[in-house]
């Protein structure tokens, strides 16, 4: 059994975010026409992307559905929001280069657009070129991001008591078709999590990276 209410240390996490980020709200991805957009691409290599994966744009969390959540048992919802949590404080403090290091290097398959104007301009056919960033090349910072998140998973299991997370399926997911290979080596994504976790266990006010992490014990003190 939990030492802490689940549901209180969400509530507290809750309001300790939308204190900083006003704009912080929960939303559903089987209501938003963004996320059955998002799902025409992400679909195809994540066929879970709408039912299991819990997406954050922005401020705006999207779960898979109201049932998903109202079916979810409160620990696992209160880690999986501490793991969103993280993506919100990330999003704010790396600006713009949170999106743009998250898509890396896949983004820099847009150019390949620029092959429609090979109809009126020909060597605009080369731009085709630019597909090859679309294969599963790793993405150091999808790396990065998703470890800060899943160390936000065994922090927030840890606090709540005898609850714990599998490092191994933690891993498996950072290197697996769900964040698009992020990274290659499962080693390598359990080495950059447990690095992450070392730091969350004892976190730092003063330092920005760290901050979310003392939010979320701020949750279970609060």
């Amino acid at each position: 059994m939990a030492t802490k209410d689940p549901k209180t240390v969400l509530d507290n996490l809750m309001a300790i975010g939308t204190k900083k980020f006003p704009a912080l709200r929960i939303a559903y991805k089987d209501a938003s026409w963004l996320m059955w957009f998002v799902n025409l691409f992400i679909g195809l290599f994540n066929k879970d992307f709408m039912t299991k994966y819990i997406t954050t744009i922005g401020p705006v969390v999207y779960l898979p559905s109201k049932a998903w959540q109202e079916q979810t048992d409160q620990i696992n919802f209160c880690i999986d929001i501490a793991h969103e949590y993280v993506h919100v404080c990330d999003r704010y403090r790396m600006g713009i280069w949170f999106s743009l290091s998250y898509l890396f290097p896949q983004i820099l398959a847009l150019p390949a657009l620029l092959c429609f104007f090979g109809f009126i301009w020909p060597p605009a056919w080369f731009c085709l070129i630019f597909l090859v960033f679309l294969a599963p090349w790793p993405s150091p910072g999808r790396t990065y991001i998703e470890s800060r998140g899943y160390a936000a998973n065994i922090l927030t299991a840890t606090l709540l008591g005898p609850y714990s997370v599998s490092m191994q399926e933690i891993a498996s997911s950072i290197s697996g078709n769900g964040y698009y290979w992020g990274c290659w080596s499962s080693s390598s994504a359990a080495t950059q999590v447990a690095n992450w976790v070392t730091r969350a266990s004892n976190p730092n006010g003063s330092i920005p990276e760290e901050t979310p992490y003392v939010d979320i014990k701020d949750a279970f003190n609060g």
